[in-house]
């Protein structure tokens, strides 16, 4: 949800490249760097520091959150946590 909810507000993204994150994330707007690699990570922000970069990854961060509905996705999670207390 927190990387959803950065791109809701234009933020461009550095992710690990994690299946997780990968489901959502993509290069249009998501630099991926290997995870525990403190040297990519650092190269990845160097490259937003370019405004022309750090604008293109904005817009597209914010055009890809569009596709998803935040209400809908917190609902699913939260019948989702009340169907394992159930079988608990």
């Amino acid at each position: 949800l927190s990387l959803l909810e950065a791109m809701s507000y234009g933020l461009p993204c550095i992710t690990s490249d994690i299946d997780s994150l990968n489901e959502v994330a993509n290069s249009k707007f998501s630099l991926k760097i290997k995870p525990n690699e403190p040297t990519m990570l650092a190269d990845a922000i160097k490259q937003l520091r370019s405004s022309d970069i750090r604008k293109k990854y904005s817009f597209e961060a914010f055009n890809e959150a569009k596709k998803y509905d935040m209400a809908k996705a917190v609902k699913k999670i939260i019948k989702l946590y009340e169907g394992c207390i159930k079988n608990d």
